[in-house]
Parts: C-alpha cells; sequence; structure tokens
C-alpha cells in the first residue's frame, strides 16, 4: 500500500500526547497490516519516536509529522539516515523548497516513486524477492558461510540474488555500505558466525538499516541482547523468529 492523499489530515504543531493518540487510529484505518502485526502500544511508541525524528528536519506541523510516520512505517524508523536510502538526505536537505511543509511533500514524491519501483507493478518484485527470502533463510542454516573476509561479498551477492530490484535501485556503493554497518552490527552484538553476520544484514536490508534499534523490529533487539543465551542460541533464535516476520512483513 502506498502513501494515499486522505491519509494526511492536515494538523497544527505536534502535541507529543495528542499525536501518539492521532497516529495510532491514524495507523489503525490506513495502515491495518501495521496495526495488526505491530499493535497499538508499539505504533504509539514509533510516533513518539516519529515527532522527535521529524522536528530534527523541521518538520514540527503535525500534517508534516504525520506523513514522516507514514514513512517510518513503509522505510523502516531511521529511513532517514538509512545508508540505502542516499535520495532520502538528498531531499531532506535540498534547499529548494522554501517550507518544511514543501519539502515534505518533496520527501513524500520521491518515496512514492521509490516504493512503486521497488515493489513493482502490483507488488510483484517483492513478492517475488519474499518467495526467495523464505527459500533462502533455510539454505543458509544449512549451509552458513564462514566468517572472515569472504563474508561481504557472500552477503552481497545474496542480497542481490534475494531481492535483485532492491539491491539495483540502492547501487553498488550503498549497498557496499550496508553490508559493513551489518556486520558490524552482529558483531557489537557478539555475534561472530558468517550466519549471524549475513542474517543481520538480511533484516537491514529489508527493514533498514537501523532495523535494531527500530521499535517495530523490538523482536530482534531483544533476541540480540539477550545476553543471558548463548550465541548459538541467539543466532538460531533469530533466524526462527525472522522467517516469521519476514513472511508477515514482505506479504
Amino acid at each position: 500500500m502506498l502513501i494515499r492523499r486522505e491519509q494526511v489530515a492536515v494538523f497544527d504543531e505536534v502535541s507529543p500526547d495528542v499525536f501518539e493518540d492521532d497516529m495510532a487510529a491514524h495507523a489503525k484505518r490506513f495502515f491495518p497490516r501495521h496495526h495488526r502485526l505491530l499493535g497499538e502500544p508499539t505504533l504509539r511508541r514509533v510516533a513518539s519516536l516519529g515527532a522527535a525524528r521529524a522536528a530534527r528536519h523541521g518538520f514540527v506541523r503535525r500534517r508534516d509529522a504525520c506523513l514522516f510516520f507514514n514513512l517510518m512505517l513503509r522505510l523502516g524508523s531511521s529511513f532517514d539516515v538509512d545508508v540505502q536510502l542516499p535520495w532520502v538526505a538528498d531531499a531532506l536537505s535540498d534547499p529548494d523548497p522554501r517550507t518544511p511543509s514543501a519539502r515534505a511533500d518533496r520527501l513524500v514524491a520521491r518515496a512514492m516513486a521509490y516504493l512503486q519501483h521497488v515493489r513493482g507493478p502490483g507488488g510483484a518484485y517483492v513478492a517475488r524477492a519474499r518467495v526467495q527470502v523464505l527459500d533462502g533463510l533455510p539454505d543458509l542454516l544449512r549451509n552458513p558461510p564462514p566468517a572472515g573476509p569472504a563474508l561481504e561479498a557472500f552477503t552481497r551477492s545474496w542480497l542481490r540474488d534475494l531481492y535483485p530490484r532492491k539491491y539495483a535501485l540502492a547501487g553498488d556503493p550503498a549497498m557496499h555500505a550496508l553490508v559493513a554497518l551489518g556486520r558490524a552490527a552482529a558483531a557489537s552484538y557478539g555475534l561472530t558466525t558468517g550466519h549471524g553476520g549475513a542474517l543481520v544484514t538480511l533484516l537491514a536490508f529489508v527493514h533498514g538499516s537501523g532495523f535494531a534499534d527500530d521499535p517495530q523490529a523490538s523482536w530482534a533487539t531483544s533476541i540480540l541482547a539477550d545476553d543471558s543465551r548463548s550465541e548459538a542460541h541467539r543466532v538460531a533464535h533469530l533466524h526462527e523468529a525472522a522467517l516469521g516476520f519476514l513472511d508477515a512483513w514482505m506479504t
């Protein structure tokens, strides 16, 4: 689902408590899949985070913050700094739109064009990628790549095969950065295996490079940060949970 005009009610300045209420109702109406998968408490956390992130870019009107919240749901909560979406930084720093609202409108226009390209006609590209991901994860479990210098090249090739359209739209420089970031994120949680590194990078690829700090992926953060469990247990748990999450998320 893309962002439609009726999804954007015109509001005044953001009031955090009211904004959370508004966005919870807004998501229930216009993003029912997110509402079903994430639940209202999580959506409220996303709204609170969204108001703060939007304000950093001068989006303090409720209408503009609502647009920003919509994009967080579609692109990940840290989409404004996602290394695989370099066009976002360009749109946010563009001096041509002279008001924050004009900048927000231009950002949404670029995001809608991106979503159409990455999802494909009738969602054909993302549907194909979903099948590839659901087939590719069991293979990753059976034949994990070795850790070490070759892991990044393996992961780039693997992601390209899983979702070629998204990889191509990001481009090689952005994907090199994403894979390096994914490997560093895995290491920060004590994951040293090729399986763990590739899995974390896949989640960053599909859900956004900041997924580990995203309330929308709090299930992954809980697994990764569970110091009471061994690395092998956490990777196995993350793998199993990722299968269910990506199956639903990429529908």
